[in-house]
């Protein structure tokens, strides 16, 4: 593993307009809903920072390396949030 980042460092604003220095989590799971389409800033955001969101189907296989600055968001065959979570 890498070193921490140094103690005055802010993390980075996520590339959706996400602050994740004004909230608890490190990702921005809590500013998605469940139940409803993924916003399409979000969208671009997987395309474009893969490594700070991903997009996947509910039975998509995933790798198991842990980045909790990572969203990821969990979708139905529609679209559909099902869930999201750090990592």
């Amino acid at each position: 593993m890498g070193d921490p980042p140094p103690r005055n460092q802010r993390p980075a604003a996520r590339p959706f307009g996400y602050d994740a220095t004004s909230h608890a989590d490190n990702c921005g799971v809590a500013s998605i809903e469940s139940g409803k389409p993924v916003p399409e800033k979000l969208l671009l955001a997987a395309r474009n920072t893969p490594h700070l969101v991903r997009i996947l189907l509910s039975t998509d296989r995933v790798t198991m390396e842990f980045q909790p600055n990572r969203l990821t968001i969990i979708i139905d065959q529609n679209g559909t949030v099902l869930s999201t979570r750090c990592g």
